[in-house]
């Protein structure tokens, strides 16, 4: 499935949840969308701020009571029918991929091995680099939740151009970065925050950044990042 394709679900997903939503405000005088709007509200706002303790408890909190609110609305039956529609848009778009490299390999000339990888596809949690140095392959995974933590400093960057490719729904990312090495970083979200190297802006709505360092066209040591996001925050730091 390929990342554009994704991405264009995704928005005609939420761009449907917002019509729906806004049918039933004005075809209802319950309270309950008065509720929506305050859990909403600091869900968002929350989130903006994820990265701080307090935040992550209110988000949880609020994350609930906006739940439980919507349970009694015909949101839940639209969330319900989306992600069935998502998943097995997923599921067939990943199953032709599959069947069309499949036709692709009976004519291979050459024998394929399947490398090693570092994180594999989730849905959600937590996923860090070993602690310990380990030995570094690119990455490229897809997490509907959770957070990302991907530290550089214990291993071993090639000299050609690693690449870190990440696809999360909601979350965090925090990339750590070793101080000689130059950085790329094109990132893509709907709704979040971003801080790379003390470059910050908290208020990000439909974005995509395409930022690099001075020296990172001429530098021997750089990797590039690209990473995806519907909500949520990422960090690139030196380290």
């Amino acid at each position: 499935m390929s990342k554009q394709s994704n991405q264009q679900l995704i928005k005609y997903l939420l761009i449907v949840f917002a019509i729906v939503l806004g049918l039933e405000i004005l075809n209802t005088q319950s309270p309950q969308f008065i509720w929506i709007i305050i859990w909403g509200g600091i869900v968002f706002v929350s989130w903006q701020h994820y990265y701080r303790p307090i935040a992550q408890v209110m988000f949880w909190i609020s994350a609930v009571g906006l739940s439980i609110t919507i349970l009694d609305t015909a949101l839940i039956r639209f969330i319900i029918v989306g992600l069935i529609v998502y998943f097995l848009y997923v599921y067939f778009q990943d199953h032709q991929s599959s069947n069309d490299q499949g036709d692709a390999n009976t004519s291979a000339d050459e024998e394929l091995i399947d490398g090693d990888i570092l994180f594999t596809n989730q849905w959600f949690g937590t996923r860090k680099t070993e602690k310990d140095n380990y030995k570094w392959h690119d990455i490229n995974y897809q997490s509907i939740a959770g957070q990302t933590v991907i530290d550089l400093n214990k291993t071993v960057l090639p000299s050609d151009e690693p690449t870190i490719v990440i696809q999360q729904m909601f979350g965090s990312i925090k990339i750590i970065v070793p101080n000689d090495v130059e950085v790329r970083v094109h990132h893509s979200i709907l709704t979040g925050s971003i801080d790379v190297f003390g470059y910050g802006d908290d208020r990000l709505v439909n974005r995509t950044l395409n930022l690099k360092t001075q020296g990172y066209d001429d530098a021997h040591q750089k990797v590039r990042i690209y990473s995806t996001l519907i909500a949520g925050k990422i960090e690139v730091k030196r380290g």
